[in-house]
């Protein structure tokens, strides 16, 4: 599917951005608004597919609990973890 490749790293590049800036892990709503999705249904779509290709982790039925790997930081461009 063309474009997927560049939603999912828009998506990835937003849960780093928000991470940076407001030191917490947004939540689908806000990611939804940031990516320019159009329904939740959509954004969390994208998020369980980013999941499923080992780019983010979250803790079910839990707010604001995605975290990048080192996969997703990569692809983000960000530097591995420290730990």
């Amino acid at each position: 599917m063309p474009g997927s490749e560049d939603r999912t790293r828009a998506v990835v590049e937003a849960i780093a951005y928000h991470q940076i800036v407001y030191g917490f892990p947004p939540t689908v709503r806000e990611l939804k608004d940031e990516v320019g999705y159009h329904s939740t249904s959509a954004m969390a779509y994208r998020l369980d597919l980013c999941e499923r290709l080992g780019l983010i982790q979250r803790v079910p039925r839990l707010a604001r609990s995605v975290t990048l790997t080192a996969a997703g930081r990569a692809l983000a461009g960000l530097p591995p973890a420290a730990g």
